[in-house]
């Protein structure tokens, strides 16, 4: 809801995140009496894979305070898995996981077919692509890679998308910093 979401950063998973989550939570429940899903996605650290925590405050044994929400731990996870599952969502994860089978290059491709063989239109697409392009970064090397990738016949309708991603990008003035398209394409997926 407009600026009254709240997104927080941080190289690792750490003590005290459930004390920020709950939070968060208080602070956009009140400001916008909406309904909200709290979910904390760590790229590093954490166990691997989706579940519920719970955090539960209260005074002696009583804990009158519960307080669910979602942790998804992306580190451990094998981007194989999660391309192959339905949601799209999982398929933009995929491209921040480890391969068994693909390089780095090649999984960031892989993640844009699944999205282009999938039906996902308009803003869904959009987001998407726009959460791969810019919360996936390459090695020189392997952006090297990408770029031959791309080029091949087989990825024409890729190159397509990432053409049309690239000239909506420009016309919406995302020739930022690093920092800002970052934190643009955390908005997005937001």
């Amino acid at each position: 809801h407009g600026n009254d979401e709240r997104v927080e950063i941080e190289s690792r998973a750490g003590a005290g995140m459930d004390q920020r989550m709950w939070s968060y939570y208080m602070q956009i429940r009140l400001r916008c009496k909406l309904l909200v899903l709290p979910i904390l996605v760590n790229l590093r650290g954490g166990r691997a894979g989706a579940e519920l925590e719970i955090l539960a405050e209260g005074v002696e044994t009583a804990a009158p305070v519960v307080f669910p929400y979602r942790v998804l731990g992306l580190s451990g996870c094998q981007a194989e898995e999660w391309l192959a599952r339905p949601e799209p969502i999982a398929w933009a994860f995929a491209g921040l996981m480890r391969s068994r089978t693909w390089s780095r290059a090649e999984l960031k491709m892989e993640c844009l077919r699944r999205i282009t063989s999938s039906g996902v239109t308009g803003m869904g697409k959009e987001v998407l692509v726009n959460w791969l392009k810019t919360c996936v970064k390459l090695s020189r090397e392997n952006a090297a890679e990408f770029e031959r990738l791309l080029a091949l016949e087989e990825n024409k309708e890729i190159r397509t998308m990432e053409t049309t991603w690239l000239g909506k990008a420009e016309a919406k003035g995302v020739k930022k910093g690093e920092a800002q398209a970052t934190a643009q394409a955390v908005e997005t997926m937001r």
